[in-house]
């Protein structure tokens, strides 16, 4: 066990951090949401909400991938503020395929009659969005631990 978690410790750190990255990131929207109430209905508001829990869950990511996954230790001005802007464009990358996956899967998720007929007691109509919200989740964990790894915080040569 201890050879696994040794050999797997970066990926099980990105996933470990992503988590918190996600619970950051619905943590800032809530208190947003508890601090303006007329967020939850007001669609300006709701997505200032959402872009600001963005932007802070970012930031996290960043700074924890960086220290504990990748464990970088460029820590000058220069190579910080390179690196974030990889970050930044990198999960600029990963908004984008959210967006596509959604215009192109969103239909096809509604037109699927097996996911309506699943053993599930109550409303089923949440469950397309509930698989495309997996499917963006899982190639975004690739994707962003791809270009985090090899664009963002590669290893100098020496």
């Amino acid at each position: 066990m201890k050879q696994f978690l040794t050999k797997h410790k970066e990926l099980i750190r990105y996933i470990m951090f992503g988590c918190c990255t996600t619970l950051v990131n619905w943590l800032v929207h809530f208190v947003f949401v508890a601090l303006i109430p007329a967020a939850k209905t007001n669609q300006v508001l709701n997505t200032a909400a959402t872009v600001l829990a963005w932007i802070i869950a970012v930031l996290f990511a960043f700074f924890t991938y960086k220290r504990w996954v990748f464990e970088n230790r460029d820590w000058d001005l220069k190579s910080v503020f390179a690196q974030m802007v990889k970050f930044f464009g990198a999960r600029m990358v990963t908004l984008g395929t959210d967006a596509l996956m959604a215009y192109f899967l969103t239909q096809p998720l509604n037109d699927w009659a097996f996911l309506r007929i699943l053993p599930i007691v109550g409303d089923k109509d949440w469950l397309p969005l509930l698989v495309l919200k997996v499917l963006q989740g899982v190639v975004n964990l690739i994707v962003n631990y791809l270009l985090s790894k090899f664009v963002v915080f590669r290893k100098r040569k020496n």
